[in-house]
């Protein structure tokens, strides 16, 4: 229903179509009568209000278009990222492969805090 609604309004001309008095004269007898609706016609001003909306709609899709793109680098970035990250993962050795050794060289903050730990005796 608003999608007809929205089409109608669409098709409507920009400006109203103009009134053919002459065509009212020649059909209706009395002339004077055409031409007091003439004059009451012409006498009514149609005011459309100011368009105060469209600035502010206007900015704040502006201003959504700037958090998007924010957005969208800020996704970017962390797609890359993690794309990284996957692809470090990917070339490592399957755990059931890789032994102890070269599990803790690739991870020298790990073996150092099992040294600590072994250190103070904490085996668990």
């Amino acid at each position: 229903q608003y999608t007809a609604l929205q089409n109608q309004l669409a098709n409507l001309p920009a400006e109203p179509a103009t009134v053919d008095w002459s065509h009212y004269k020649s059909a209706i007898r009395i002339n004077s009568y055409v031409d007091q609706i003439k004059s009451s016609f012409d006498s009514k001003k149609f005011v459309y209000p100011e368009d105060k909306l469209s600035a502010v709609i206007d900015e704040e899709h502006k201003n959504s278009a700037k958090q998007v793109e924010t957005l969208k680098s800020d996704t970017d970035v962390k797609i890359a990222t993690q794309e990284q990250e996957l692809s470090k993962i990917l070339s490592e050795k399957p755990l059931d492969e890789v032994t102890v050794e070269e599990y803790l060289s690739a991870r020298p903050e790990l073996r150092k805090q099992l040294r600590d730990e072994i250190a103070q005796g904490n085996y668990s």
